[in-house]
């Protein structure tokens, strides 16, 4: 394995709208994030076991946290004679820190006044890591990644992180398109869209990772069963995310 910079990061500020599970059944909260950056505003679950004391529901927050992407196997007997394999990939958003987020008149002044203004929401996503797949949509307007953080965390501490980010072929992006290939290093800079689906009756978001920015670092070269593996994280791509829709997303 060549050597590089393991990051894998995320650091937003918004307001909180909700508190619950998300679509994992993990504990979460909802974040508002009024778009500035992106254009348009978003709702993005964060894992976490609540707020913090004397947080409520509509105080803006700041957060820093990590990505957790899995591919959970698991086999389901339909009878006695009948059975098959399901592999599903998990990806949401851990929280390492979070806290009730100061007002600039606050922060600047030291004093409690003023409309409550605590400045521009956001939400950034770095992250480094080896391509295991490289996937473009069918009508040519998306190009996904399979990306291996090559790491976990300390409550999956033995385990390779995944993620699928993606980007439109319509941004400069695209220009490192040709130099992509499984192996691959890359240290990417991303931002997150979410979309609202309803599963069983409940509504929860899921969210894609938007490429804003990358750079090629290196290249490690994979035997025959990273191969194969490969194949089998490209089905799950088909099976449990989508290309993003959003036209918004193609504006360079």
């Amino acid at each position: 394995m060549s050597e590089f910079v393991k990051v894998n990061k995320v650091v937003a500020r918004g307001r909180v709208i909700g508190v619950g599970h998300n679509a994992y059944g993990y504990r979460s909260i909802l974040l508002y994030i009024r778009g500035k950056e992106r254009k348009f505003d978003n709702v993005i679950s964060f894992a976490t076991n609540g707020l913090p004391e004397g947080t409520v529901v509509g105080d803006t927050v700041d957060i820093e946290g990590h990505i957790v992407g899995l591919v959970q196997r698991k086999r389901v007997i339909f009878s006695n004679e009948n059975s098959q394999s399901v592999t599903k990939h998990v990806q949401y958003i851990q929280v390492d820190k979070i806290s009730k987020a100061k007002t600039l008149m606050n922060d600047v002044f030291g004093t409690n006044g003023g409309v409550r203004y605590y400045g521009d929401s956001f939400l950034h996503v770095y992250a480094s890591g080896v391509v295991r797949n490289v996937r473009p949509s069918e009508d040519g307007r998306w190009v996904r990644l399979s990306i291996s953080l090559e790491s976990g965390d300390t409550y999956h501490p033995n385990r390779d992180f995944y993620f699928y980010p993606q980007f439109s072929t319509n941004t400069r992006v695209n220009d490192l398109k040709p130099e992509i290939k499984n192996g691959t290093i890359l240290n990417l800079v991303c931002s997150m869209t979410s979309k609202e689906k309803t599963v069983n009756g409940n509504k929860f978001h899921y969210e894609n990772f938007m490429i804003d920015d990358m750079e090629i670092v290196g290249f490690v070269e994979r035997n025959e069963a990273d191969h194969e593996e490969n194949k089998e994280l490209a089905e799950v791509e088909d099976g449990e995310l989508s290309f993003a829709s959003n036209p918004e997303d193609e504006v360079e």
